[in-house]
């Protein structure tokens, strides 16, 4: 039978899962397609005004979209809109629907894209949107709807390049081991739309673009390959990133081509007619999720929207910044030890010095109950094993055995309940129904006394079936499709027991 002390730590730990699931859904609703068009989307004497500009309503706006969260980001433009709406084509992941959209709708909508690779039914709903852009005049406005995997879903190569061309070569590409960045600068080449394209084809209409970024620092050139924005790389970098891969000798004969004609600098005059208007993003949702902290009266501190790196080494950081900060609450190092041995996890965490300033003050100064540090990113898991799960619920998994492993030496860490939230904010996580999962001091001890072995759990990457063994999957974090995708989020909390 279980001590009361015993009871009521383990009612404090139930109360801080809740409460890191019930921000994390805070969050992710902030971000939900429908409220960012409601919230940034006004019309007001005849203008349809978005952060600052006012556009005429004149029975003159058409809609184009690519992305997993752009069905419900046009829907709330179409009833904001109105009659004022004339035509507008979607592209957007297969299974996203299944049933059609209202007849009186403008909005024609198509499916492809499986398992976000680029298909022949995206690559046909890319070609109806360049041809339904084209002939626009400079009286008529085009809204561009962009979410993630937009990329996926609006392939339109240039010939003689094939689809299956472009493909070939961005998965060679990325079994090398190129990054985003290098993907990009080689497929915008290669695209009718993407590298500013598409704003180019639009031209002289007026082109806005309201994006939900799910890229690292909402780079606008990385979001779906930059379709309404400038590209500044020539096809010389292109060719030098395939020279880099080793794979210019055997590359399509059709990229080689495409990749050796002429290029001009795009001026800033073919983009005046052009405006990008980031309206969701990583920071944003954890923007919200703080408020809703600071609402309670709890400290919190976004520390963090660009981590990436390998789930190993983002949760051993993790665990050696929550012990730093149970040793600093506890009084037992000081200022300047914290200071000095937080700075060694700045990198991996993409930790930012004026959130890291202020928290070190707060910490320091005041006398506190409980705290909440959030964070943000995405990051990448380094398989080995045949298991099931994905990057959030290992990162989970990962930062309970660092932390245990941590506090055999460092008892102080005893003292406080340390909990660790991490999801992906589209709500799946990997191949599995999970958006992610919550780690713990004393969860690896649990698991033991269930007879879990952690360490085979992490071996086998089968994160998945650990959580869902132990405590009958409360662990888990189960939220379904969420209609929107900013990348990751860690939401860690500290309390004195």
């Amino acid at each position: 039978m279980l001590s009361a002390e015993a009871v009521k730590i383990m009612s404090q730990l139930k109360e801080l899962k809740a409460f890191s699931k019930s921000v994390f859904k805070h969050s992710v609703t902030y971000v939900s397609p429908k409220n960012l068009i409601s919230n940034k989307l006004k019309v007001k004497d005849g203008n349809l005004e978005i952060q600052g500009e006012k556009i005429p309503l004149q029975h003159n706006f058409y809609v184009v979209g690519f992305g997993k969260a752009v069905l419900e980001m046009a829907r709330s433009t179409e009833a904001i809109l109105g009659s004022h709406l004339r035509t507008g084509i979607l592209s957007i992941p297969d299974g996203t629907i299944e049933s059609e959209p209202p007849q009186k709708s403008p909005l024609n909508v198509y499916q492809g894209a499986a398992n976000n690779l680029p298909d022949s039914k995206s690559e046909k709903t890319s070609k109806l949107i360049a041809e339904l852009i084209a002939p626009l005049g400079a009286d008529d406005v085009l809204l561009v709807l962009i979410s993630g995997g937009g990329s996926a879903l609006l392939p339109y190569p240039i010939p003689p390049v094939t689809l299956e061309d472009k493909k070939l070569i961005t998965e060679q590409l990325a079994k090398k081991g190129a990054n985003i960045f290098e993907l990009n600068a080689v497929r915008k080449h290669l695209s009718m739309l993407k590298g500013g394209k598409l704003a180019r084809l639009a031209y002289p209409s007026r082109v806005v673009s309201l994006i939900l970024s799910d890229v690292i620092n909402d780079r606008l050139d990385i979001i779906a390959s930059g379709p309404t924005v400038a590209n500044d790389n020539p096809p010389s970098d292109a060719m030098e990133i395939l020279k880099k891969y080793s794979l210019l000798e055997n590359a399509p004969p059709s990229v080689i081509e495409v990749l050796k004609n002429k290029f001009s600098k795009d001026s800033s005059d073919l983009f005046k007619h052009t405006s990008n208007f980031i309206i969701g993003s990583n920071r944003i949702a954890l923007n919200a999720g703080c408020d809703l902290v600071k609402q309670s009266g709890d400290q919190c501190y976004i520390m963090s929207c660009c981590i990436e790196g390998l789930v190993s080494d983002v949760a051993t950081a993790l665990a050696q910044l929550s012990t730093l900060i149970c040793k600093i609450l506890a009084r037992t190092i000081s200022t300047q030890i914290f200071i000095q041995e937080t700075d060694k996890l700045k990198k991996t965490l993409c930790i930012d010095d004026v959130a890291m300033k202020q928290f070190t003050k707060s910490v320091t100064t005041s006398s506190l109950d409980k705290i909440v540090l959030m964070f943000g990113g995405e990051t990448t898991v380094a398989v080995t094993g045949g298991g099931k799960g994905g990057r959030n619920q290992e990162l989970a998994l990962r930062f309970s055995s660092a932390i245990d492993q941590i506090s055999l030496q460092e008892p102080v860490n005893r003292l406080f309940n340390v909990v660790l939230l991490s999801c992906g904010t589209d709500g799946i996580d990997g191949p599995t129904d999970a958006a992610g999962a919550i780690g713990y001091i004393g969860q690896t001890e649990i698991a033991k006394e269930n007879n879990l072995s952690v360490e085979k759990f992490i071996s086998e990457n089968d994160s998945y079936n650990f959580y869902s063994t132990l405590n009958q999957g409360e662990d888990l974090v189960k939220v379904g499709h969420t209609g929107t995708n900013v990348m990751d989020m860690m939401i860690m909390v500290v309390q004195s027991k």
